[in-house]
This record gives C-alpha cells, sequence and structure tokens, in this order.
C-alpha cells in the first residue's frame, strides 16, 4: 500500500546551497492530488506500515527560505499540508507516531528539530 515518489529534473534550489528543487512523479493504487505549481525538494519519509507519506515542497515568498510538509494517508485517501516552515528541510523522518524534521534556519547555521 505504499505510493512510490520518483524525483526527476533536479537542480540546485539557487546558486549556493546544496539543496534540490525537483519535479516529482507519484505511482500507486491511489495518486492523490497534491499542490500544484510548487518545486519539490528531494525529501520524503514514510510510516513503517507504509500508511503515511511525507512530502516537501519549497515556500520561498521573497526568496526568504522556507518549506511545507505534505502528508498523504493513503489508507483514508487524504492530503494534509503544514504551515510554512522558516529555513530548510535538511531531513525528514518518522519518529514517534510522527513525521519529524531538521530544519537549517539561514543565516544563523543553526539547526532546528520540529515536528
Amino acid at each position: 500500500m505504499t505510493i512510490e515518489v520518483e524525483f526527476y529534473n533536479c537542480g540546485e534550489v539557487r546558486m549556493g546551497p546544496p539543496f534540490n528543487a525537483c519535479k516529482i512523479r507519484l505511482r500507486g493504487r491511489w495518486i492523490p492530488e497534491l499542490p500544484q505549481d510548487v518545486t519539490w525538494q528531494d525529501r520524503i519519509a514514510q510510516s513503517p506500515d507504509g500508511q503515511y507519506t511525507a512530502l516537501v515542497y519549497w515556500d520561498t515568498p521573497k526568496n526568504e527560505p522556507g518549506f511545507r510538509v505534505v502528508t498523504v494517508d493513503e489508507l483514508n485517501k487524504t492530503v494534509c499540508q503544514s504551515e510554512r516552515v522558516l529555513g530548510i528541510c535538511k531531513e525528514i523522518w518518522w519518529g514517534n507516531n510522527q513525521f519529524e524534521w531538521a530544519a537549517v534556519l539561514v543565516n544563523s547555521g543553526k539547526i532546528t528539530v520540529r515536528h
């Protein structure tokens, strides 16, 4: 029951940082409707049972780094999206029965773990 995610046409989000901006292609029995006209970061996490998949897309108004986490519930066929998170998603994973992520706060070099 796991959605398969393919990242393609990846390139640096802008000059300098080692973070990518990509398009995505989904495969599975159910393909959710995801936000249109966004650029995805090549970060993904799934729950151990495959019910939940989390994806990250860039949300950079006025070129200020930020992102949103989209959570797909394949069993209930729902999609939820987080509020905008300041910074750059360094990593995302399943922990404590939820998705957690580490964000790099630009210009401070500080890494903050949030969920």
